[in-house]
């Protein structure tokens, strides 16, 4: 009997990541050193949840710029997350979760090709 690999998405802040399916679905998540052996340790606890299909980072350009270039060194596809208005209230951040908005998509810049290219 075949078995059906899991697409997954991960998005990390650069010491806290999480993952989930194609279906929203948390898989897990955990926290990291923020340091080089950290990301590489993030790389395998991303990749053993199944196929990436992105990694969403925030802040690619300042903190988040090493962990960026480690995930990209391994072929994933890095998209830069924006950060959330941090003025809004926590409630209303958790009740727009589901529903994208301009604010909170991911973009690619063109030094953002993943392996599809």
């Amino acid at each position: 009997m075949a078995t059906e690999t899991t697409n997954v998405i991960a998005g990390t802040d650069t010491h806290h990541v999480a993952v989930i399916n194609e279906h929203r679905k948390p898989l897990a998540d955990k926290e990291f050193l923020a340091v080089g052996s950290g990301y590489r340790k993030i790389v395998e606890f991303i990749t053993s949840h199944g196929t990436v299909t992105a990694v969403g980072v925030g802040g690619t350009g300042s903190y988040g710029a090493e962990i960026a270039r480690t995930l990209r060194g391994e072929g994933l596809c890095v998209l830069e997350v924006n950060r959330p208005n941090r003025a809004a209230p926590a409630e209303g951040q958790i009740r727009s979760a589901g529903r994208p908005s301009s604010r909170s998509i991911g973009t690619r810049r063109p030094d953002q090709v993943g392996p599809e290219g």
